[in-house]
This record gives C-alpha cells, sequence and structure tokens, in this order.
C-alpha cells in the first residue's frame, strides 16, 4: 500500500529516466518488450463475507492500485464499490450490517473506515499522521473495532475503538487481532524480538493473556506476518503459518492448545476467514505461476472454489542444492514455455529484505524476464526466512563470505542444466539482495556477465546511521568498535575488484539514495563498466509507471551486455 502519485507526475518521471550516467549509458529503445501486462496483474488479499453471506467483499487490484470489490459467493466477476483506489482489509459485521476497511488518503496514511457494503454512508474512525492503522476487527455487537496501529520495530500495538470513532483503548501488543463471539476475549499474533511468533488470547476484563504453545513458530519476520481467526462458536482457530516456502492454514483446537490438522491446500494460503455457520472459510491462494486468488472451501480441504479468475503463468520448480559448507539452499527455478534448440541465458534473482524470502508466490517481475528467455533461479541465500534456523540467522552478514558461496552455489546448479548458456549468466538483486549482488562482484569478479543493482546498499558503516540497532546486533557493535568488519562488508571498498558490467538504478527519493550516488562516484572514478538510472520522486519501492520502465531498461541492459 503507497501513496500513487498523479499521472502528471509519472509523465515526468519517464522523461527524466532516459539517461545514465555511465560509459555506454543510452536511451531504452522503443523495441524492447513491454512490461505493462505483467505490472497489470491483479492480485487478491483478503475477502470476507457480506453480512447477508449472499457476496464476498474482496480487496486486491493491480501492484499499488488496492481496491474493494463485491464479487457473488460463488464466483462471478469483481465489481468495484470505490471508484477511487487505495482501500483494503475488508471485514463485515452482522450486527452493524456495515463493512470495515482501510483506506489511504493523502498525504500517504492509511486509516480505519466504515460504509455500507455498497460504499454509501462513509465515516472515518480513526485520524492522525503518522502512524497508519490495519487490520480492522469488528466486535459481535457491531460497537467496537479492534486494529492494529505501529509503533517502532518490531512491535505493533492492538487498539480498541467505538465503531463510530471516539476514545482509543490501546489493549496489547500485537497484530491481527479477532473477538470471541461473547465480546470477553480476543485472539491475536505476536512476534518476539527474536523472532518468534506465537497466538495470545487475552481476556478482557481481566487482562489475562494465554499463549497457545502449539502455534509458536520460529525466524518469523514482519511481512508477511501469520495471521489468526476465531471461529463462531469459539473451540477453533485458522492460524497461517510458514513450512518450506509455503504459508499453509492450520486448525488449532483452543482448549486443547493442539494442532488438529493443516488443510490441504496445493499453493501458499493468507487470510483464511470463517463463514458464520463454521462450516466454510474463504482464504487468499496463489503459486509461483498463478497470481493471488479468493478461494471459498470446507475445512477438509475437498471442497474448493476459485471465486476470482486469473491467468496462468510459468509455474517454477522447488529445488536443493548444497553450498560449500553443505549447507541446503532452496530455490525457485523458472524455464521458459518455448525451449529453443540453442542454450538459453539465465538470470540469478535475490530478493529484497534483511530476513526476508523468496516463498511459493507470484512474482510478476520474474515473469516477464521468464517470458522473454531467461531462465530464472531465485535462491533463498543465508538470512532467507521460512527454511529452518540455520538458514536464517541474520548473523551471516557478519560473514558475507558464505552468502557469497551460496550465491557461487546457485551459479554451479545453473552450469548443471542442459538449457542454460553458462556464458550467459546475469545477477540481480533489490534492497539487501543488491547488497548481496555488490557483496557476489567484488569477492567473484568473473562470475557473471552482467549485473543489476536496485535500491541496494554499497556502505555499511553509512547505513549504520539509518539502522544502528540492527546492524549493532548482526555485526556485535558498531562501525568504530568493528572497524575491519565494516570494511570487509561494504562493497565500496573494494570497488577495483569489479569487473563484471553493471546497472545501477535507485529512486531519488529513497532514503538510501546517496548509497547509490556514492556506488555510481567510485565506479565512475575507478572506470569501471557501468549505467546509473535515477528515478525522480521514487522511492525505495517504485510507483507502476517506473516500476515498468525499469523492467523494461533492465531488459534491455541484459539482452544488450550478454549479447542476445
Amino acid at each position: 500500500m503507497k501513496t500513487v502519485k498523479s499521472i502528471m507526475a509519472l509523465a515526468g518521471i519517464l522523461s527524466l529516466v532516459g539517461f545514465g550516467c555511465g560509459p555506454g549509458a543510452k536511451p531504452r529503445p522503443q523495441s524492447i518488450p513491454s512490461a505493462a501486462p505483467f505490472v497489470a496483474v491483479v492480485q487478491y488479499d483478503g475477502a470476507t463475507w457480506s453480512p447477508d453471506r449472499k457476496e464476498l467483499i474482496v480487496s486486491g487490484g493491480p501492484r499499488h492500485e488496492d481496491r474493494i470489490y463485491r464479487v457473488p459467493a460463488a464466483g462471478g466477476e469483481p465489481v468495484a464499490i470505490f471508484k477511487a483506489p487505495h482501500q483494503g482489509e475488508p471485514a463485515s459485521s452482522a450486527a452493524a450490517q456495515r463493512m470495515a476497511f482501510t483506506m489511504m488518503r493523502p498525504p500517504g496514511y492509511w486509516h480505519i473506515w466504515t460504509a455500507n457494503v455498497d460504499g454509501s454512508s462513509l465515516k472515518q474512525v480513526t485520524r492522525g499522521n503518522p502512524p497508519s492503522d490495519f487490520f480492522p476487527a469488528w466486535s459481535p455487537d457491531g460497537r467496537q473495532l479492534a486494529y492494529v496501529s505501529p509503533r517502532p520495530y518490531p512491535y505493533a500495538r492492538i487498539v480498541l475503538v467505538p465503531a463510530d470513532g471516539g476514545k482509543k483503548r490501546t489493549l496489547t501488543d500485537g497484530t491481527s487481532p479477532t473477538w470471541a463471539q461473547d465480546g470477553k476475549s480476543i485472539a491475536f499474533v505476536r512476534k518476539s524480538p527474536a523472532g518468534t511468533a506465537f497466538v495470545c488470547i487475552k481476556t478482557l476484563d481481566t487482562g489475562r493473556e494465554r499463549r497457545l504453545e502449539c502455534t509458536l513458530q520460529k525466524d518469523i519476520t514482519d511481512d508477511p506476518m501469520p495471521t489468526v481467526e476465531l471461529s463462531p462458536d469459539g473451540r477453533q482457530l485458522l492460524y497461517t503459518k510458514l513450512v518450506q516456502g509455503s504459508w499453509q492454514i492450520a486448525l488449532i483446537d483452543v482448549a486443547a492448545d493442539r494442532e488438529v490438522r493443516t488443510l490441504p491446500l496445493n499453493g501458499s494460503a493468507a487470510n483464511p476467514h470463517w463463514s458464520s455457520d463454521g462450516q466454510h472459510l474463504t482464504y487468499v491462494l496463489q503459486d509461483t505461476g498463478h497470481p493471488a486468488s479468493i478461494h471459498v472451501g470446507a475445512l477438509d480441504g475437498v471442497e474448493d472454489l476459485r471465486v476470482t479468475k486469473q491467468p496462468a503463468f510459468v509455474t517454477a520448480k522447488f529445488v536443493h542444492y548444497h553450498s560449500a559448507d553443505g549447507l541446503e539452499i532452496p530455490g525457485f527455478l523458472y524455464l521458459p514455455v518455448k525451449i529453443s534448440p540453442a542454450k538459453l541465458p539465465a538470470l540469478v534473482w535475490l530478493h529484497g529484505g534483511l530476513g526476508g524470502a523468496t516463498l511459493n508466490e507470484f512474482n510478476p517481475a520474474i515473469q516477464y524476464f521468464v517470458a522473454n528467455g531467461f531462465v530464472v533461479l531465485a535462491p533463498n541465500y543465508r538470512t532467507s526466512t521460512g527454511f529452518g534456523p540455520a538458514l536464517a540467522d541474520l548473523k551471516s552478514v557478519n560473514s558475507g563470505e558464505r552468502i557469497v558461496e551460496d550465491i557461487a552455489a546457485s551459479v554451479d546448479y545453473l552450469r548443471t542444466l542442459e538449457t542454460v548458456d553458462s556464458s550467459k549468466l546475469a545477477l540481480y538483486g533489490f534492497s539487501f539482495g543488491g547488497w548481496v549482488t555488490l557483496r557476489t562482484l567484488t569477492a567473484r569478479p568473473h562470475l557473471f556477465a552482467a549485473a543489476i543493482d536496485l535500491s541496494g546498499l554499497a556502505d555499511l558503516r553509512k547505513y549504520y546511521k539509518l539502522a544502528p540497532s540492527l546492524l549493532s546486533s548482526i555485526m556485535d557493535g558498531p562501525p568504530e568498535q568493528r572497524p575491519e568488519r565494516y570494511h570487509v562488508e561494504s562493497p565500496i571498498d573494494f570497488i577495483n575488484s569489479i569487473s563484471t558490467p553493471l546497472l545501477v538504478i535507485c529512486g531519488k527519493a529513497d532514503l538510501i539514495f546517496s548509497q547509490s550516488t556514492a556506488l555510481v562516484s567510485a565506479l565512475k572514478h575507478a572506470g569501471k563498466d557501468y549505467e546509473f538510472v535515477p528515478y525522480p520522486g521514487e522511492g525505495h519501492l517504485f510507483e507502476n509507471a517506473a516500476w515498468q520502465d525499469s523492467l523494461e531498461r533492465m531488459l534491455d541492459f541484459l539482452q544488450t551486455r550478454l549479447g542476445l
């Protein structure tokens, strides 16, 4: 969820980004295949039943254009409730005969609103800038809402407010609140600073909390977090858990503190919600080849209806291989549908986020490169969550060479594939993956024929000023106490080692834009082969027009530098 700029502002961006600052930089040719169909793919992220159960209220849309829709419960064409975009997380109340949801308004904050199902009688419930508010949940009598209000990492707080607005009351730290039907307790998800997530149930009159031990998950990051919802009778709850790269829905017996079963779903599931009779649920389901869609199913997983129709793309193969020290590296391998007799170029795709991961989920950007003839391997290198504690250890940044070995193992794996041209291997990394890209290029100068750094880190000493507690924990102290370690893990200090043509892309409104400009300055001073495309007005995550343009420039760069 992010502010979308005006069409005029986006047009201004496109008129300004057609330049680079390095040798060989050039305008993007018009012959490059358009990324528009991939950027415009609709993905849904949640659904709930309307108060009369005849319809579903669903949320989703193209990237950065979230909306709320009505769709027949038996399936059909979604109809947008509001003309303007930027709504999400719908929740309905039979008692209030209304829906609650989040909506973004300038200058870019999300708050809780309510309305009738047809969008009439719109009312804003929470206000204030910042923070934004999320995850509204109705009390059974329709008089109160629980919601989540973020506060400094790694916590978020659950707040109670009258449904018509008014005085707020902070309940506890947590996220994903869900009321018991007697209104006497609320279940929610809490995450410890160490990254362990679990479900708690809080009794409202006494303040007593009970932790469900069977729901413990380790090495969980903040995006996404597990979600929970109590059944109408309060005896069971639905809980999402991350298992080997896929989110699964578990059915929990509340009294026994026991997992009854995991629903047999084929893909990665999210945001399950009960029907009022407790016999069915709605949920979101996706995988690497299918965008997120809304489903209605029975608890046994046998009866399943896909309510929203989605196109199919290339489905990746889940693969494993070993790094130099024997650690198993899981990843997703995408092979183009039309494989020519000639061998194909390959792109190693590094996810962003320290503690992030490439999961069994749809990625339209990867599909763009697969559609244009690239084999894509998306490895879960060290620090990636969802595949066990050994892989998820963030301390791996303190020894970046081990992460580099994971990337080198990815190249070794690609070289075993008959369809891959080993002389045409490229590397892409976003954000933290950009740091991994630069760290790899400086340590293994001849591993790749071309590389792309999108909004990556080049100097950990400077980044320390933005995230002191995080880096102190990972690097065992600040730069002044560990100067050699920060030096070794800052790729900008080893620019002379780079021999790979490099495309550097970053938004000029990004907090780490100075990292890219410092990198480009060092590349220029060292006489390296690079291109630089800054995007005015863009932050860490690009808006759609700039994102489309950047994908097309990446493809052009790779095709040119790999001689395709």
